[in-house]
């Protein structure tokens, strides 16, 4: 990645194909999961990459591009968040690992209603607690991470993590603790449950 800034300076057409080429699905995944919607997430990775491009030389460190790019994004995507509701849809949840065992078909269908009500409740959490949840959980940036990411303090961080946890938990004990106890799969509530009362 060395002399990428003069690089993109020097040609900023093929700069922006590189970055494309670089840092496309990265971006790309982050926006989704942030806005909920494919169209958004194109429109704000390719506002990202042309800002990049734009901006490039107030890039200090090459090594911090895909942070740098992620602070980006994000500021874009709050300027979007004033101006319209964000759609509550979430991207389909990644499958999960292989296991030596075969899921039984109550793990599998466990695993959906999971990973459904999951989704369902990170859309509806106010913009700036689902910020702090996908880096977290999603893109998992640590605390002074996000804190350069989101512009504010570590404290911050925490604090809004801690906040949209409590957000979390409390939903996801009424709809997967509800359903766990009526289909008798209560270990995958609990394991759920883990997720959002562990530490940071």
């Amino acid at each position: 990645m060395k002399g990428l800034v003069d690089e993109i300076a020097r040609d900023p057409e093929a700069g922006a194909r590189k970055l494309v080429e670089m840092c496309y699905g990265r971006l790309f995944a982050v926006a989704y999961r942030l806005s909920g919607n494919a169209a958004d997430s194109e429109e704000l990775v390719f506002r990202t990459i042309r800002h990049g491009v734009e901006r490039i030389q107030s890039l200090r460190d090459e090594a911090g591009l895909f942070a740098w790019l992620d602070k980006i994004l994000v500021n874009f995507f709050r300027m979007d968040v004033r101006r319209k509701v964000v759609s509550a849809t979430m991207p389909v949840a990644d499958p999960p690992e292989r296991c030596d065992a075969e899921p039984t078909a109550a793990d599998a269908l466990a695993f959906r209603e999971d990973a459904a009500a999951i989704r369902a409740a990170v859309a509806a959490l106010p913009p700036v607690f689902r910020e702090v949840v996908v880096l977290r959980y999603f893109e998992d940036m640590s605390v002074p991470a996000m804190a350069n990411t989101l512009c504010i303090p570590e404290g911050s961080v925490k604090s809004r993590l801690s906040r949209a946890k409590e957000k979390l938990r409390r939903t996801l004990a009424g709809t997967i603790g509800e359903r766990g106890a009526s289909n008798g799969v209560s270990d995958a509530r609990t394991e759920t449950e883990k997720k959002w009362t562990a530490g940071n």
